[in-house]
């Protein structure tokens, strides 16, 4: 067990969601903005791609893009509520999956440091 390894991809699996939820609130907080388009983070996509090729998690980067999922309503603007708080209730989801395996990985090392 690499303890860096595993607390590196703890860290960059919360960052991820981190920009993930800032991205969902910019865009609940812009619904209204003429002209805003839905922005989201490809979190799933990059954390796959980086447990696939193990040497490369260190080289995680999470960025915003548009989504252009959504339909443009007369004001340009694309941001559908409903569908932000979804996202919203899956990052926290995953936040609150993520939080609780990082605790119980460094839980059963501290067990194990304690049984020596």
């Amino acid at each position: 067990m690499n303890l860096d390894r595993i607390t590196l991809f703890y860290e960059k699996a919360l960052a991820g969601l981190e920009l993930k939820q800032r991205a969902i609130s910019n865009n609940i907080a812009n619904q209204n903005t003429p002209g805003y388009r839905t922005k989201d983070v490809q979190f799933e996509a990059v954390l796959s791609e980086v447990m696939g090729d193990g040497e490369n998690l260190a080289g995680a980067r999470y960025s915003m893009v548009r989504e252009g999922k959504t339909r443009v309503k007369a004001n340009g603007n694309d941001v559908n509520v409903m569908n932000e708080l979804m996202k919203m209730e899956k990052v926290k989801l995953l936040h609150e999956i993520f939080t609780k395996a990082a605790g119980g990985t460094y839980k059963t090392l501290i067990e194990a440091i304690r049984a020596r």
